[in-house]
């Protein structure tokens, strides 16, 4: 009848998961640090090497392998101890593998291996470096699980096989993950450590550059890879290796390199899934080009579409970019361990002086072993007669093994130095008394071998064990030389696979993308209503036309409604919104809703955080540009000058920018040098210039500025143009307009002219010189810039233009021509100027824009604009 034997539950169930825990810790998931292997691993390479299927022996199966592990090492499930096998034998799971398979060993594509009646194997060469020296009592031996036969407790591992293949494993309450290193450079950093114990992470990170991956790609900075090796913990983010082709029909991301662990198959699905979700909407293709030369994935573009931002997508949403985390737990003295990359070093170090020190004592002993029976053959050569009569004067083994090891024998003087060496004793009057040991070998040798063998042979015989004794005394009784010991074997394992990195190290590259990393940098037109509707519109839309054609639809607009601004930038361009208020709001120009040319966009009210009675009224993108100053212009005339710092930070609800009064608005806002010009006109056909530096720079931004030009009843500026100071007399101008137009702007000497377009509500405009525009005081009534007259109607616009450019028109039915600025004729300043837009008698122009051509960072002809404000 059995015992029950009461016991606590909430003790007996911790006890029980505890030791059920530290059972999967310690002989399932964590390997040991020292030879890098959990033991199925470690079992299966030490079935193999006693099942002598070494590198250079044909190909075995794998059941075979299989089946002696689960019998006399490892009795669980035979597709776990596959499934380990074969990890080791995929060239894309580990760095360096140790197991050369023959057959199907499954795919990057995430292929299941063969079944192991199909599979093949045999042990790598490299694997020999982790098994050496095992049979030399270099290791500790274990019983296995039934006592049947014995298994080592690990591996003597020659080279630190924790780093070069890492390992990756789940326990209860712990994990591990530690990644692959470069062969190469891990022995570099054994080395260094042996050279100094006390080096330092920064000083190991010059010769370990980090992580090296199987399937190659980009680690991205070094952060991750310092943390990881200080304390065992990082994040490496793991980048695809890829590269551009471009023809003339096509536009093609191409991937090379997949980061560690990406399974090919579902990273091209997932692609594929996102571009069907339209989330991807550049991608114009899709294919798998891979094969035995290695991967090639082919991600095609639509026409247009931008290299760098389709690229910084799919980082951004596939697996060409992963995060590895690493985790370096592992076991150290059989106790689980978060380690750094010094420690590692450390206990591989400390497992390869006690392996070298134990296989030494070992060879030492066999060494001394084998000296002392040659010297006993020696004795027995140089006293033969009496040998024999011992030998059969005795009764019995036992009998004559006493009378050998009684007997004083004499040796020769050469034996004689032999004998102290070896034995470290001093010898008196050359006698020799052999020991049982040497008795018993005089017994076992054959009468043959006593007679033939000569003395020489014998003596050189002994002097090699006595250099093999000499040798192994010197590698246990200095601490340098068993440090030469590791170096040279670490030195033989390099020079035998010199392994260039796979994995590449981008120091100064940023992982984590903005918004704007994933928006193709390219020009847009965009257009605004005075109604308040915006949008973005690909420049390619418009075309060139001649001057007097009839134009396209730009804008569906109501009838009500017309163009206020238009103008062309890049979509990573900021762009200042100023509102009827008095406010600014900033955004960038991709966040503005795209559309086409015939589409109405988006009312500005549902983009910023605009009150009921308040509208954006001057629109001004921000470029590249070193202006000092923000100018400000009012329809009642007001000018206010503002540092460009003022406006360097904008919230997102908007800062007041000017203070109004009222019935004003603000018109126009530009950027301008200390030494520039001011030009304003007005509605009804005046002008005035005058000097920035006439302008007190305000430190308040919600001023409301100065009188800049005197204006008539009912007239109100329209525009602000910045021009440069350069004026000539009236003698210089008059015989400077005597030299033909042509030859003027062609003579480098003139580049200091300027032109001014002007253009009326009808239609008609013309070009002026800036030297007709002289500087005054502001604040005045100004001087004649147009006829105003009843052909003209009054002025849209006059500002400063590149004649090399182009000018789109834009009317209040939505109706846009562009026209060549060198087409347009240059007049005098008190002209009606000619017809440049034919329109409908209803309708009048509401927007010139000059459209200016500059070289983009890819040195391709583009085209931004300026409002006519």
């Amino acid at each position: 009848m059995s015992t029950i034997i009461p016991v606590n539950l909430e003790q007996e169930l911790k006890s029980s998961y505890l030791s059920y825990a530290m059972s999967v810790i310690i002989n399932r998931a964590i390997p040991d640090v020292r030879d890098g292997l959990k033991p199925v691993h470690r079992r299966i390479l030490y079935s193999m090497n006693e099942l002598s299927f070494y590198w250079n022996k044909p190909y075995r199966k794998s059941a075979r392998v299989i089946g002696e592990v689960i019998g006399k090492y490892h009795p669980h499930g035979d597709s776990a101890i596959y499934d380990a096998l074969v990890r080791m034998a995929q060239n894309f799971s580990l760095l360096v593998p140790l197991i050369d398979g023959q057959g199907n060993f499954g795919s990057i594509d995430g292929d299941p291996a063969a079944a192991m009646r199909y599979t093949e194997v045999r042990l790598e060469y490299i694997s020999k470096f982790l098994l050496d020296d095992l049979y030399e009592n270099s290791v500790d031996f274990r019983s296995n699980y039934d006592n049947s036969e014995t298994e080592p407790v690990v591996l003597p591992a020659k080279f630190p096989n924790i780093l070069v293949n890492g390992t990756a494993g789940v326990a209860v309450g712990m994990a591990t993950n530690v990644p692959t290193h470069n062969l190469s450079e891990v022995i570099e950093a054994c080395k260094l450590y042996l050279e100094n114990n006390n080096v330092t992470t920064d000083e190991l990170l010059k010769v370990i550059k980090g992580p090296d991956f199987p399937t190659g790609g980009l680690i991205i900075g070094e952060e991750g890879i310092k943390a990881s090796f200080e304390t065992g913990k990082g994040s490496i983010i793991i980048r695809s290796k890829t590269h551009f082709e471009e023809t003339e029909t096509r536009k093609a991301i191409i991937v090379d390199e997949l980061p560690y662990q990406v399974n090919k198959a579902k990273l091209i699905e997932n692609i594929a899934l996102l571009v069907k979700e339209k989330r991807l909407d550049s991608i114009s293709d899709l294919r798998d080009e891979s094969n035995k030369e290695g991967i090639r994935v082919v991600i095609e573009l639509k026409r247009g579409a931008s290299f760098e931002v389709v690229l910084n997508q799919l980082f951004q949403m596939t697996q060409l970019q992963t995060s590895y985390s690493t985790n370096m737990m592992l076991l150290d003295n059989m106790r689980p361990t978060l380690m750094s990359l010094r420690d590692i070093l450390a206990a591989f170090i400390a497992h390869r002086k006690e392996v070298i020190s134990r296989r030494t004592e070992f060879r030492l002993a066999k060494a001394r072993e084998k000296a002392n029976v040659l010297v006993a053959l020696y004795v027995a050569i140089l006293n033969i007669d009496e040998v024999v009569r011992i030998l059969k004067s005795s009764g019995d083994n036992e009998t004559a093994v006493k009378a050998l090891c009684a007997k004083h024998w004499t040796i020769d003087e050469e034996l004689e130095l032999l004998v102290e060496t070896i034995s470290n004793i001093k010898l008196l009057n050359r006698e020799y008394k052999l020991s049982t040991a040497q008795s018993k070998a005089i017994l076992e040798m054959k009468m043959q071998r006593i007679t033939n063998t000569e003395k020489g042979q014998l003596v050189a015989e002994i002097h090699a064990e006595m250099d093999i004794v000499k040798e192994c005394a010197s590698i246990l009784g200095s601490e340098a030389v068993l440090t030469n010991v590791i170096v040279q074997e670490l030195n033989e394992i390099k020079a035998k696979y010199p392994q260039a990195r796979k994995s590449i190290i981008l120091k100064n590259v940023n992982a984590v993308y903005a918004e704007e990393d994933l928006i193709e940098r390219e020009q847009v037109v965009v257009t605004a209503t005075y109604s308040g509707y915006i949008k973005r519109v690909q420049i390619s839309n418009y075309r060139v036309q001649r001057r007097g054609g009839k134009g396209r639809i730009a804008q569906n607009i109501k009838s009500e409604d017309q163009l206020a601004q238009i103008f062309v930038l890049s979509t990573h361009d900021e762009i200042l919104f100023f509102s009827s208020k008095g406010k600014v709001y900033k955004l960038k120009a991709y966040k503005l809703p795209i559309g086409e040319p015939q589409s109405r966009g988006r009312a500005l009210v549902n983009i910023f955080d605009l009150a009921d009675d308040e509208s954006i009224t001057s629109i001004l993108p921000l470029k590249s540009s070193d202006a000092e100053n923000l100018i400000f212009l009012t329809a009642q005339g007001k000018v206010k000058r503002n540092s460009m710092s003022d406006f360097a930070y904008v919230p997102a609800n908007g800062k007041v920018a000017i203070k109004l009064n009222d019935n004003d608005a603000l018109i126009s806002v530009k950027t301008a040098q200390n030494e520039d010009c001011i030009f304003i006109s007005t509605r009804d056909g005046k002008c005035i210039r005058f000097l920035v530096e006439d302008l007190r720079v305000l430190k308040s931004r919600s001023s409301e500025g100065v009188k800049a030009i005197t204006l008539g009843k009912d007239d109100s500026a329209i525009s602000l143009s910045i021009l440069n100071r350069r004026i000539l007399s009236p003698e210089d101008k008059a015989e400077y307009m005597k030299t033909k137009f042509f030859e003027r702007i062609q003579n480098p000497e003139n580049h200091e002219e300027q032109f001014v377009l002007t253009v009326t509500e009808n239609g008609y405009g013309k070009i002026t010189s800036s030297y007709e525009y002289r500087i005054t005081n502001r604040g005045g009534v100004g001087i004649i810039n147009i006829s105003t007259s009843e052909r003209n109607g009054k002025v849209v616009s006059s500002f400063k233009v590149t004649l090399s450019n182009h000018i789109m028109l834009v009317t209040n039915r939505g109706q846009v021509i562009r026209i060549e600025a060198s087409n347009i004729p240059v007049l005098g300043r008190n002209t009606q100027g000619v017809r440049l837009f034919s329109i409908r008698a209803e309708e009048r122009v509401a927007s010139v824009t000059e459209v200016e051509e500059v070289e983009d960072d890819d040195s391709e002809t583009t085209e931004n604009c300026q409002d006519d404000n």
